[in-house]
């Protein structure tokens, strides 16, 4: 993926709590920047984000001076390392965090493993 999960779209996040797994069905941006086409530059991909072994995930409050009342797939916008704040994880345990650009607040995740399927 030459732009990693930068602007990536979600349309749906599940948890399954037993199962301990995250499922994001995502929306991927998989265009090339320097392309002279605008079809090559802004191509998307849709897939599944699943991660396992899920350790957390942290929705902080959306800022209230932002839109985050409508109804829309998510604009995340970047995807950061771990808030510095973040809990000691078990070992084998990742964790990072996303911008949602509607909320202006982050989605904090750690897990033990993730894998991108596209559709």
């Amino acid at each position: 993926m030459p732009n990693g999960l930068h602007d990536l779209l979600v349309e749906r996040l599940s948890i399954d709590f037993v199962a301990r797994v995250l499922t994001l069905d995502v929306d991927v941006w998989i265009g090339d920047v320097t392309a002279s086409e605008a079809s090559e530059r802004n191509a998307r991909r849709k897939g599944t984000l699943r991660m396992d072994g899920l350790v957390l995930c942290v929705f902080d409050p959306p800022d209230p001076k932002y839109p985050y009342d409508k109804a829309h797939t998510l604009w995340l916008v970047d995807f950061y390392d771990a808030d510095p704040a973040t809990v000691d994880l078990p070992a084998g345990a990742f964790s990072h965090r996303f911008f949602v650009q509607q909320w202006n607040s982050f989605i904090h995740v750690a897990a033990r493993s993730a894998l991108l399927t596209w559709s």
